[in-house]
């Protein structure tokens, strides 16, 4: 686990979140803002870690910050790997995905 995912780690346990599993299900209860900022500030420090590298973004583009989560969500409840890693572990591995993707 790299040192990005230990501190998403750290973050998602004084939230209450500690699965991908248990973020997912945030993600589809009926208010679904603790899970989509959880996302979303994930992905911003994982983008802001790109760019301090000098690399490009991975999801620069047209999509909304709800399509994305969208999409993470799908990601995490369609891909049975991920559903018991920590939280922030699953958002960095889709995160990864889909750098890999649009290379």
């Amino acid at each position: 686990m790299t040192a990005m995912a230990l501190l998403f780690a750290a973050e998602a346990s004084q939230a209450g979140v500690k699965s991908a599993n248990e973020l997912a299900k945030e993600c589809i209860a009926d208010n679904k803002a603790p899970c989509s900022r959880y996302i979303l500030e994930s992905i911003d420090t994982l983008e802001n870690g790109r760019r301090l590298q000098g690399e490009p973004s991975c999801l620069a583009g047209d999509s909304s910050s709800e399509q994305i989560v969208k999409v993470f969500v799908r990601a995490i409840l369609a891909s049975y790997p991920y559903d018991e890693l920590p939280a922030s572990a699953a958002i960095e591995n889709i995160y990864k995905d889909s750098c890999k993707n649009q290379n």
